[in-house]
């Protein structure tokens, strides 16, 4: 007997999610300064921990590295050396700032990821005291102080649901010594999508697949601070559209 065609086209779809899912991206082999952001990397700043980032606009290669960074003040950067990639802190010697660095893993869809990284202290030096974070859809999961390389890497895996958009990001930032001259991370950090799935405009907040109050406190949260959450339709403008696509999708559900 034959498939019906509307089984078939499931069976396609399933198939095709799920070759698409089978995706594996490594911080330090996808790493580049041909642009930013790179594929489904960022590399960027923040003056403090939950400012806005800001992309790094200029780039640097010597026989030591190759990074990124800003083009007036040198420091934060995230640089590829040969022991791996790393983050370095704002507040060094030569600079002015206590800026934290950020590498960012933008979603491409809707996707369930795991994620495995390792941080060590790239200086051997008891001074290392940086302020290390792992944020993923903006909430919090990891904070320790980084240690010397002479000291213990810090481990940490886990699970996360991203909708479209929403990141996974390594902070570093100078610590209580109020000092970044030696502080610098080495990051293996490893992200790879297990599944993905139909993404639901109104679904914006845990738990998802459930439309409730948080979704709606997202959305006008999102929309009053202008943030990419509440740009559905993705034209870099908060309007209207954006606010009958919210409804739309809120009242009717999703999948």
């Amino acid at each position: 007997m034959s498939m019906p065609k509307s089984a078939s086209a499931i069976t396609t779809l399933v198939a095709a999610n799920t070759i698409s899912s089978a995706q594996t991206y490594n911080a330090e082999a996808d790493f580049s300064i041909a642009s930013n952001p790179n594929s489904v990397w960022e590399y960027a700043w923040a003056p403090t921990l939950e400012a806005e980032a800001v992309l790094f606009d200029d780039t640097e290669t010597t026989s030591s590295w190759t990074r990124w960074t800003r083009s007036v003040l040198r420091y934060p950067d995230i640089s590829l050396f040969s022991r791996g990639l790393t983050l370095s802190a704002g507040g060094g010697a030569d600079e002015v700032g206590m800026e934290y660095s950020r590498l960012v893993y933008r979603a491409q869809s809707c996707q369930r990821v795991t994620y495995d990284a390792v941080f060590e202290g790239y200086w051997n030096n008891q001074i290392v005291d940086g302020d290390l974070w792992i944020f993923i859809a903006g909430e919090p999961r990891f904070n320790a102080v980084l240690n010397p390389s002479s000291g213990e890497p810090h481990t940490t895996s886990g699970t996360a649901t991203l909708q479209q958009g929403q990141t996974l990001e390594v902070h570093l930032g100078v610590g209580e010594n109020n000092s970044g001259d030696w502080d610098r991370v080495i990051v293996d950090l490893t992200i790879t999508v297990d599944e993905v799935f139909d993404c639901c405009p109104a679904d914006l907040a845990e738990p998802f697949g459930l439309l409730d109050l948080a979704d709606v406190n997202a959305f006008v949260t999102g929309f009053t601070t202008q943030q990419p959450i509440a740009d559905l339709d993705n034209n870099g403008l908060y309007d209207l559209a954006d606010v009958n696509l919210f409804v739309t999708a809120f009242t009717t559900g999703c999948p």
